[in-house]
C-alpha cells in the first residue's frame, strides 16, 4: 500500500477504530514521544464556485492538531473541531 493509498484509507476510517488503534499503540512497548500536544486552529476552507470554476475562500474552520514521535518516526495529524 501507498502512501496515498494509506491516507486515504485513514481519511475514510472511523473515528472509533482510530481511537482503538491509538490506545493500542500507547499502551504497547514503542517509545512513544509528543512533540506537540493536540492544539486548537483554524485553517481557511477554499471552495469552488460551480459556474466559473473558481477558486474562492469560503471561511475559517476550527481544526486540531498534534505531532508524535514513535521510536524514531514521526508523524503529525490534524483534524476537524476541538479534540
Amino acid at each position: 500500500m501507498d502512501r496515498n493509498a494509506r491516507f486515504e484509507a485513514i481519511a475514510d476510517c472511523d473515528e472509533a477504530v482510530l481511537t482503538g488503534l491509538a490506545e493500542r499503540v500507547l499502551a504497547s512497548s514503542a517509545a512513544v514521544t509528543v512533540v506537540r500536544e493536540p492544539t486548537p486552529g483554524m485553517l481557511m476552507l477554499r471552495a469552488r464556485e460551480s459556474a466559473g470554476r473558481s477558486v474562492f475562500n469560503l471561511g475559517e474552520v476550527t481544526v486540531t492538531e498534534a505531532e508524535v514521535e514513535i521510536d524514531g518516526h514521526r508523524g503529525y495529524a490534524m483534524t476537524t473541531g476541538l479534540r
